[in-house]
């Protein structure tokens, strides 16, 4: 089992970025949600293509802007 899907020790969702991963089968840049962690950098300095990305604490809602600042829907 990888580290993501694991249990957490600790009680509340950790909201993680600074390296960008990309979530298994999955072309777009969407954070990466497991039990108790959501790894939210989506590559918004690297490429073209690359997102930034806020996801609300209370909701798990995703917001997502593209290299411009243009609102893109999130997945």
């Amino acid at each position: 089992m990888n580290a993501i899907a694991r249990n957490k020790r600790w009680k509340r969702t950790g909201y993680f970025g600074h390296t960008p991963v990309k979530a298994l089968g999955v072309d777009e840049n969407v954070p990466v949600r497991g039990p108790k962690i959501v790894l939210l950098d989506t590559g918004a300095a690297l490429n073209a293509h690359g997102r930034l990305t806020a996801v609300c604490a209370d909701t798990g809602e995703t917001l997502q802007v593209d290299r411009r600042g243009f609102p893109v829907e999130a997945r």
